[in-house]
């Protein structure tokens, strides 16, 4: 991972463990562990047997925020569990951000990734990213489809243009080998 820019004042309240007080508060200007997210604020406590309290943690990502839920983590454990939450993301940002081809979209997601980092991967279990609000619009440009026939000619034309009122993308999946998804999503074509 890339770590640029860190930047604060920690306190500690006793140099023999190099434990702190609650509140110890950094800044970061990057942070790219495959995927960048910059302006990070970070809130922690240092604890004794190399453990680290994150009392709050939020990114800039996708025009959105990207923070890790409050947890416990000891350095160096053979696997951490953390959960990442996303909010106010616009869909077009982050497929531009995971360099999704063929693919534009409307609209603003949130959702949770629950994390399993070992020494070896990270792992998404059971996460799933959903459409904020009152939807967006999903347009495939690529021409997969073009030499399709029949229904499925019918679904690559409705995907042209489609306006969702809901959606809900669940993805579990080593991110370094074989990541699963799916999508459901409804709503209706707008015609173009």
């Amino acid at each position: 991972p890339i770590l640029n820019d860190v930047r604060g004042e920690v306190r500690f309240d006793n140099l023999w463990t190099l434990t702190t007080p609650p509140g110890q508060r950094v800044t970061i200007g990057e942070l790219n562990p495959g995927i960048a997210v910059r302006s990070g604020r970070v809130s922690f406590q240092l604890l004794s047997e190399e453990r680290v309290s994150i009392e709050s943690a939020e990114f800039d990502f996708a025009s959105g925020i990207l923070a890790m839920r409050p947890t416990t983590i000891t350095l160096g454990a053979d696997e951490t569990r953390f959960e990442l939450t996303l909010r106010d993301v616009e869909a077009a940002d982050l497929l531009q951000t995971l360099n999704v081809p063929d693919l534009t979209a409307t609209g603003k997601l949130e959702g949770n990734l629950p994390l399993l980092l070992t020494h070896r991967s990270a792992f998404v279990q059971g996460g799933v990213i959903r459409a904020q609000d009152e939807g967006g619009v999903l347009s495939y440009t690529g021409r997969a489809g073009d030499s399709a026939t029949g229904v499925s000619r019918i679904a690559f034309d409705a995907l042209r243009s489609f306006q969702y009122d809901a959606l809900s993308l669940t993805i579990d999946g080593d991110l370094n080998g074989d990541v699963v998804s799916s999508i459901e999503f409804s709503g209706h074509n707008s015609g173009r």
